[in-house]
């Protein structure tokens, strides 16, 4: 841990914070952060049972959304590293859009279908 600016942040905050990184979907259903800078893999999340087919981030960048070929979406704390919560849904899920303001992430369905979370 290093502080800055008063506040403690942990290593991967200072990678974040530093350099450029990149969050990837994995077939395996874990989702891969890299920094770019470095071009090595810093953390992953591991969580989906099938293939990640896509995520979004929130406007200030400490939660993140997966979908899942496995009819989930997950929420994550970034700085923690930790899954926050699990949506089941009825079919896979292709699309998530996370509105800026934070009030509603919609969810894109194998079934050509929205489902909007509050």
């Amino acid at each position: 841990m290093r502080t800055l600016f008063s506040e403690t942040i942990t290593e991967f905050d200072l990678i974040c914070f530093l350099f450029q990184v990149c969050f990837s979907c994995c077939s395996d259903g874990n989702i891969a952060v890299w920094d770019l800078h470095n071009q090595t893999l810093v953390r992953q999340f591991q969580g989906h049972t099938d293939g990640a087919s896509c995520i979004d981030m929130s406007a200030d960048g400490t939660r993140l959304w997966t979908g899942g070929l496995d009819h989930t979406v997950r929420s994550w704390d970034l700085r923690e590293g930790r899954q926050l919560a699990q949506h089941d849904f009825a079919s896979q899920i292709f699309s998530l859009g996370y509105c800026p303001a934070g009030d509603w992430l919609a969810v894109g369905l194998e079934s050509s279908t929205v489902e909007v979370l509050k």
